[in-house]
C-alpha cells in the first residue's frame, strides 16, 4: 500500500511585497506553486498555506469543514501581518478565490486576483468534486474498488453537510461583493463551465474600485496548470507591479 506524504505550506521569502496564494477545494497548494515561483523570481514574498485535511485521507479530510478552512486563510493573512508586511496581495483559485474576496471584504489587503470563482450554480458540480477526491486518494494508496464504493457511501452524509456550507459561503461572498474596495482581477477559463464566466462578470458589476477587470484565458478550471499559464502569470505580474 502506498503512503502519501502530508502536504506542507510553502514560504518563499522575497522583498517587502507579500502575496498570499490560496488553493482550491479538495486540492493543495501545488495549484499555486508554479505561479508562486514565477512571482518570487520577480522579487515577491509568496506564502501558500494548506487547508486542514487537504491532501490527506478522506477520513482526515472529512473531519474538517468550511469554517476550519476559512480560519486557515485568515490565519495565513495574520501570519503575514505578524511578519511585518504592509503590502499584501491575495490570489486564489476556486475556493481560494472565494476566500480571497472574503478577506478583501473584511481585512486590509492591497489587491486581489481571483480565478474560477464559483456562483450558486456550482451546487450541481461540487458533490462530484468531493467524490473524486475520495476515489482518487483511495486508488492511489491501492484500495479495492469495493472498498472505495463503501467509503464513498459512508461519507455521503458528511459530504452533503460540507457542500451545504460551501454553498452558503458562495452566496455570502457573492452578495457582499460591494464590500471589495481594492483593485481586482476576476479571471476565468474559457474552457471551463459557463458559470465561472458568469460569476466573474457578476462580481465585476459590484466590486467598488475603478481598477477592476473580468478576463478569460484559454484554460479549464485549474487555470494555473493550463497551456496558457505563462500568459496568465505575466498578466497577473503586470497587474501586481502596477499596485
Amino acid at each position: 500500500m502506498v503512503k502519501l506524504k502530508k502536504p506542507a505550506p510553502f514560504f518563499y521569502e522575497g522583498d517587502e511585497r507579500a502575496i498570499l496564494l490560496l488553493h482550491s477545494f479538495t486540492s493543495t497548494n501545488r495549484d499555486m506553486k508554479k505561479l508562486a515561483n514565477y512571482l518570487h523570481e520577480q522579487g515577491y514574498t509568496c506564502y501558500g498555506p494548506i487547508y486542514k485535511g487537504h491532501g490527506e485521507s478522506p477520513n482526515q479530510f472529512l473531519q474538517y469543514d468550511l469554517a476550519d478552512w476559512w480560519q486557515d486563510a485568515v490565519d495565513a493573512l495574520n501570519e503575514l501581518y505578524a511578519r511585518g508586511y504592509e503590502t499584501i496581495h491575495v490570489i486564489g483559485v476556486s475556493l481560494g478565490g472565494l476566500f480571497t474576496l472574503r478577506l478583501a471584504q473584511l481585512y486590509c489587503v492591497t489587491s486581489v486576483v481571483t480565478m474560477s470563482v464559483p456562483n450558486h450554480s456550482a451546487m450541481n458540480h461540487l458533490p462530484k468534486r468531493l467524490n473524486q477526491y475520495v476515489e482518487n486518494y483511495l486508488k492511489i494508496i491501492g484500495t479495492t474498488d469495493e472498498q472505495i464504493e463503501y467509503e464513498k457511501h459512508t461519507h455521503e452524509q458528511r459530504g452533503k453537510e460540507m457542500i451545504e456550507h460551501l454553498l452558503e459561503f458562495i452566496d455570502l461572498v457573492q452578495q457582499r461583493a460591494h464590500d471589495v474596495h481594492v483593485p481586482s482581477r476576476l479571471l476565468y477559463g474559457t474552457a471551463d463551465l459557463p458559470l465561472y464566466k458568469e460569476s466573474a462578470n457578476e462580481l465585476l458589476l459590484h466590486v467598488r474600485n475603478d481598477d477592476k477587470v473580468a478576463k478569460g484565458f484559454v484554460a479549464g478550471h485549474l487555470m494555473t496548470e493550463s497551456d496558457e499559464k505563462e500568459r496568465l502569470f505575466a498578466y497577473i505580474a503586470n497587474f501586481l507591479n502596477e499596485q
